[in-house]
């Protein structure tokens, strides 16, 4: 196996491929999975899965109290629109989907903020105003998750080597 720099997943330093510990933050490097470890990742994923329809299905408009999402969509440095939904950039054209699968999820689109830049090209003595971000807030209404649905995700975990449960991913319960 050749010696590939790696980036070390805590503090995102990149390090020589035949150190063991980051440069970093001393943290250790993570050894590849084998076969047997992705399918049991797998599996606690699928899990996972069941175990959140299930809370999803939990959720009824029944009470008063409210949770809230924002949904930010902006122009990158690219100047190409993107919009982050679950902590990664889509291309601005997946809003749509993105929009209709909160709504799917109880999430109902209260509020847009814009925000505005402007800019003056090199070759014009005029100063071009234009959207360079939106924020979507969304509501729905607030259900406690039962306990028991929190303690079924930590029993599929707990179920996985300690190597491995740190690997599968932490659950942001806000889009479920």
């Amino acid at each position: 196996m050749p010696n590939v720099d790696w980036k070390c997943p805590n503090c995102g330093g990149i390090n020589p491929g035949k150190s063991k510990t980051c440069l970093g933050c001393n943290s250790q490097k993570e050894e590849e999975l084998t076969e047997k470890e992705y399918k049991l990742i797998e599996k606690a994923h699928e899990e996972i899965g069941e175990v959140l329809s299930k809370i999803e299905e939990m959720r009824l408009p029944k009470i008063t109290r409210w949770e809230y999402l924002i949904l930010n969509a902006g122009v990158d440095s690219d100047k190409k629109w993107k919009v982050e939904y679950k902590g990664k950039n889509h291309p601005y054209k997946f809003l749509p989907k993105i929009i209709d699968e909160l709504g799917k999820k109880g999430w109902e689109m209260v509020g847009i903020i814009t925000s505005v830049g402007s800019e003056k090209p090199y070759f014009s003595s005029w100063t071009f105003t234009m959207t360079t971000g939106e924020q979507y807030y969304f509501k729905r209404p607030y259900v406690e998750i039962p306990q028991k649905a929190l303690a079924s995700i930590n029993n599929i975990e707990s179920k996985l080597p300690d190597q491995l449960r740190n690997r599968i991913g932490s659950i942001d319960m806000k889009y479920y």
